[in-house]
């Protein structure tokens, strides 16, 4: 292999790597901020009595599995290139090659692939705790009268609120 085609693979794989843990990064501000806010704001879009509310309990559950997903994936990940420069100079000073190559321990990949599925299933139901419960106001029932309230327009329509049959 020539030193060019090296020098490129090595820039693809860096650039990869650069790109992983900026999504990683993003998927853990998010889901940490999504859960503080979700908690602290609970009381504001919670209605007093909830459907569905195991749905919003597992969405949380997920935010926090992601960030903690998030962050052993980056801390594991972190590690592993300290041992790689840690090796490289060693090689370096003792004059030693070693034959062997660093593998990404089994959890740290795991733990990788897990934060953006938790994320993606935490996004879901809320999504539909969102869509059972905050999906509008109540429906309105149109009646017509000769003259509107305020003795002007006759046939008017005004708008009576009505409750929907499920509440």
């Amino acid at each position: 292999m020539t030193t060019e085609l090296q020098n490129r693979i090595t820039d693809l794989i860096d650039k990869g790597t650069e790109e992983y843990f900026a999504w990683l990064r993003q998927i853990l501000t998010i889901s940490s901020g999504s859960l503080t806010l979700l908690i602290a704001l609970r009381t504001k879009f919670v209605p007093a009595e909830p459907r569905c509310l195991l749905l919003l309990q597992i969405a949380w559950v997920l935010l926090a599995m992601t960030v903690l997903a998030s962050l052993l994936a980056l801390g594991g990940y972190q590690k592993l290139f300290l041992r790689s420069a840690s090796i490289l100079k060693n090689m370096q000073e003792t004059g030693i090659r070693y034959n062997s190559y660093l593998v990404v321990p089994q959890p740290y990949r795991f733990f990788g692939t897990l934060a953006p599925y938790a994320f993606a299933a935490s996004l879901t139901c809320l999504c539909i705790f969102g869509v059972t419960n905050l999906s509008g106001p109540e429906t309105a029932e149109y009646q017509t009268m000769d003259t509107a309230p305020n003795g002007n327009d006759a046939n008017a329509i005004i708008l009576a609120p009505t409750k929907r049959a499920d509440q």
